[in-house]
């Protein structure tokens, strides 16, 4: 949870300014999506060690990652990352990073609800 944490504060920081109009309009929509399914993809998370059963599926997080990244890799076929002002093209790319922390993060938590989630049931300790 702690790494989840950190992710969320990078994200933040790398998106949380704003990016040249040409650049938001295309991937905020892009990013809130991440955001909402990251966020109901946590919530799940907790529901599923309190009523201890198996994790929600991770997909939605994962299809609107990969919308992301699709729309990242059209943005760069264009050429319109080559004319970011520094700043902000670190932060477009940090950006990219955090999320893919994110991901990682979130297929641990998946691991994780699944090993205790089914044990506390059972009544078997955690691995």
């Amino acid at each position: 949870m702690l790494r989840l944490r950190h992710d969320l504060v990078m994200v933040g920081r790398a998106a949380g300014e704003a990016m040249p109009e040409e650049v938001s309009h295309r991937l905020q929509p892009r990013l809130d999506a991440v955001a909402t399914a990251a966020s109901d993809y946590m919530k799940q998370s907790a529901a599923a060690l309190v009523a201890r059963r198996e994790p929600a599926p991770l997909a939605p997080f994962e299809t609107a990652l990969h919308a992301y990244a699709d729309e990242i890799a059209a943005m760069r076929r264009e050429g319109a990352t080559r004319t970011l002002p520094g700043e902000a093209a670190e932060r477009f790319f940090a950006t990219g990073f955090a999320l893919e922390q994110m991901h990682q993060n979130l297929l641990d938590l998946e691991r994780v609800v699944t090993e205790w989630g089914p044990a506390i049931e059972a009544g078997e300790p955690p691995v």
